[in-house]
């Protein structure tokens, strides 16, 4: 709302010094609100301009983003990765069969690792030789290493420790089956999808 003062004058007229006085007061008390607002605005600008994104960015800079409600919306890595986790669970391919009594290997295929942060891809299957394991049934894993990402860094690994030892520490896995072995022989694999 604009400045309205109490009182107004006209030319040729005597004005009173409490009138006068009067409308000094309005004009001080709207000035003085108009500081409170300038005020308020400068903080609220300050407080903004401090957290806003840099336009060359920065990978140490974080900055809140709104839920997106339309196509082309930013949006979080919170909000990305809930909308992804129904397609990076899925594994394709990599079904585990029996080659030999003391083989088994999954077909060509690729998934996400464990934590749903890295892919796995395999572009051939992956044979395991059980020579040597006792009578047991052993969890079987994917597994590559981050720094390697083609497909000669990927095996397979059976294992009764769950999740299986990392030789590197930039290991990445999934689980991927069971299978059982007795008398030095593979005698069942179960894919955890069927």
């Amino acid at each position: 709302m604009g400045l309205i003062l109490p009182y107004t004058f006209t030319g040729g007229t005597s004005a009173k010094a409490q009138e006068v006085n009067a409308n000094f007061k309005q004009i001080q008390t709207y000035l003085d609100n108009q500081e409170t607002v300038i005020n308020g605005i400068t903080n609220r600008y300050n407080i903004l301009d401090s957290s806003k994104a840099n336009l060359n960015g920065s990978e140490n800079q974080q900055f809140a983003v709104a839920p997106a409600t339309t196509d082309n919306q930013a949006i979080s890595l919170a909000q990305l990765n809930e909308r992804m986790l129904p397609f990076i669970t899925v594994i394709n391919g990599l079904y585990m069969s029996i080659t030999t009594s003391t083989i088994f290997n999954t077909s060509l295929g690729g998934c996400y690792d464990s934590l749903y942060k890295y892919p796995i891809s395999n572009q051939t299957s992956l044979p395991f030789n059980i020579d040597g394991y006792a009578d047991s049934v052993y969890a079987v894993w994917i597994m590559a290493r981050v720094s390697e990402p083609s497909s000669t860094s990927i095996s397979l690994t059976a294992s009764e420790s769950n999740p299986p030892s990392l030789i590197y520490d930039d290991t990445i896995y999934r689980f991927l089956g069971y299978v059982q072995v007795r008398d030095n022989a593979i005698v069942n694999v179960q894919d955890i999808r069927r």
